[in-house]
Parts: C-alpha cells; sequence; structure tokens
C-alpha cells in the first residue's frame, strides 16, 4: 500500500511499465525521511522490483515526538516503519519542552 500511494499506482489506472520512470520513482521514494537508498528494476512484462533500505535508529532525540537519529546524524520520525524500539534518548535542549 505504501509503495502504490507514494509512486502513485493504482489497479483502476495502470501505467505500462515500459513508460514508468524509474528516475521519478526513485525520487518520490527518496523524499520520505525514513528510506536512505532505493534500487528500482523493471521486470518485463508487468512487474517493479523495489529494494529499499530503510535509516537504523540510534537514538531518539528527545526534543521532539518520535524523531530518531542514525549513525550519520540525519533525523527522521519513528512512526511508520519503524518497530517499536528501546531506544536512548538524547535531549539537545530544542523544540518541544
Amino acid at each position: 500500500d505504501f509503495y502504490e500511494e507514494a509512486l502513485d499506482l493504482t489497479q483502476e489506472a495502470p501505467i505500462n511499465l515500459m513508460q514508468f520512470s524509474l528516475v521519478e520513482a526513485e525520487r518520490r521514494l527518496l523524499a520520505y525521511p525514513f528510506i536512505k537508498e532505493v534500487t528500482l528494476e523493471k521486470m518485463p512484462p508487468d512487474t517493479l522490483l523495489i529494494e529499499c533500505v530503510m535509516r537504523k535508529p540510534l537514538l531518539e532525540l528527545g526534543d521532539y515526538n518520535q524523531v530518531a537519529i542514525d549513525q550519520e546524524g540525519y533525523l527522521f520520525p519513528l512512526t511508520h516503519f519503524s518497530t517499536p524500539k528501546k531506544l536512548p534518548k538524547v535531549y539537545l535542549g530544542l523544540g518541544e519542552k
């Protein structure tokens, strides 16, 4: 369901695989902060292979609600794709009090 929505794919309005832009699809998926890397491949006649590497939370930023930091210092939401984890919290004195 997520990929269908993110890539604007529906069964009601199918898109020809050869007309589907892998560059545009990659750009759309990488716009989600919890996705680190994307690999897309057309598999004719009608299959799109999507492989995503999700960011791995290292710490929870206690200044904000459900925001994590990964190894590279990238901030992303903990909701949606991460399974609930007990992460160490770090407070920087920013955001919510």
